[in-house]
């Protein structure tokens, strides 16, 4: 028997049908808008409904109204189910310790993805990268970073998005990180950036769902389980949670961990906005 463990605080209401099937999650689509139902492996979503006993072969459609899950004439209460809270109160946490610590995303850049965009904290990676179209790709990704950093955001957004490899390219999660990286430097230095996230977002949205919900996810604020986690340990001073969670980051997708946590420290680090 299925048991209903987590409901994601951003699911939206429609009706859904199954879009694609993987190991530990089954997305479905609703007017351009994903469920993730998943497996107790997958970190929790804004968008997840995470299940017990899952099964590839879960049911085709899924029906979410306000106050309930309508799977094949059967109800569930949603306000019955444990709800996943995505939202992080950035204000709360110990901002000097956050911006002490997130040097130690780069000290361990060891433990990223050898083909993902940590090249940009660390040129020696470039060397990991020895086809032509690779050594194309680290031209194009150079270029458009060099045009953030130097103000041109919107420009070198426009390079970036789309590129590499990935269900959710690796420049798409470089953007997710950047943008989460944005939430941190408002409350870092006081400075409201809703124009600059919503301008980048309608740059880097395209008809790839999976990239643009996760950009969308980023632009908001709604974190999921590993980033909130990693975020949170950042503000405390025990290294070895923050390692842990760093580790936890990396493992998420192929490259996509190690791709947010390049884009979120070079946020941080270049003071992006600001």
């Amino acid at each position: 028997m299925i048991k209903f463990l987590n409901y994601g605080d951003s699911i939206i209401s429609g009706k859904y049908t199954k879009y694609s099937e993987f190991n530990h999650v089954i997305n479905y689509e609703s007017n351009g808008k994903l469920l993730s139902v998943i497996d107790t492996n997958v970190p929790l979503m804004p968008n997840s409904l995470q299940i017990s006993n899952f099964d590839i072969n879960f049911h085709s459609h899924i029906e979410i109204t306000n106050s309930l899950i309508i799977i094949d004439n059967s109800e569930v209460l949603i306000n019955s189910i444990l709800k996943y809270d995505s939202t992080l109160d950035l204000s709360k946490l110990n901002l000097h310790s956050l911006l002490r610590n997130i040097s130690l995303i780069s000290e361990n850049i060891n433990l990223f993805n050898t083909k993902s965009y940590a090249f940009l904290i660390d040129n020696n990676l470039s060397n990991n990268f020895d086809s032509a179209f690779e050594k194309a790709l680290l031209r194009t990704v150079k270029a458009g970073y060099e045009e953030i950093i130097t103000g041109n955001i919107e420009f070198g957004i426009e390079k970036i998005k789309g590129t590499g490899y990935g269900l959710t390219p690796s420049g798409d999660d470089f953007i997710a990180g950047l943008l989460f990286g944005l939430h941190i430097n408002e409350i870092l230095y006081g400075k409201k950036l809703l124009i600059l996230k919503a301008k980048i977002f309608e740059i880097a949205k395209s008809k790839n769902l999976y990239s643009t919900n996760f950009l969308y996810f980023a632009k908001e604020g709604l974190y999921f389980e590993y980033l909130k986690n990693l975020i949170i340990n950042l503000g405390l001073n025990d290294n070895f949670e923050i390692l842990k969670a760093i580790k936890k980051m990396v493992s998420y997708g192929e490259s996509s961990g190690s791709d947010l946590l390049t884009g979120l420290y070079l946020c941080i680090y270049n003071k992006i906005g600001i």
